[in-house]
């Protein structure tokens, strides 16, 4: 099951990762784009949105570890994960969806900017 929980972080960490790198794009190329010109909120949503999905990749990866971790410690095979790490597991879980939230929220409002 920790398996299981290791690989979809995993995977979430890596499309995290190349989120950062499309947002980072993005940002290249609204400075060029005159349409955004008149957009004055437009570019400084979107370093924030970069900055929070940056945030988002580290917290997936110390995710990552964290399960790695307290799959390494299991008592013995079958028995479960100790529930120290279980809390922290949830803990950094809902903190990293959260933080997801958040970035969802930024684009959003950033569209909501551009439709205007």
């Amino acid at each position: 099951m920790l398996g299981d929980l290791i690989a979809g972080f995993a995977v979430l960490a890596g499309f995290l990762f190349a989120l950062v790198i499309f947002v980072f794009q993005l940002r290249l190329n609204v400075v060029r784009d005159p349409r955004v010109q008149s957009k004055r909120n437009l570019p400084e949503l979107i370093d924030q949105l970069f900055r929070n999905v940056l945030y988002a990749v580290v917290v997936s990866f110390v995710l990552t570890i964290v399960a790695i971790v307290a799959a390494a410690t299991e008592p013995a095979p079958g028995v479960g994960v100790h529930p120290v790490w279980s809390g922290v597991v949830t803990v950094v879980t809902v903190h990293l969806l959260a933080v997801v939230w958040m970035c969802v929220s930024r684009t959003r409002t950033a569209y909501l900017e551009l439709s205007k």
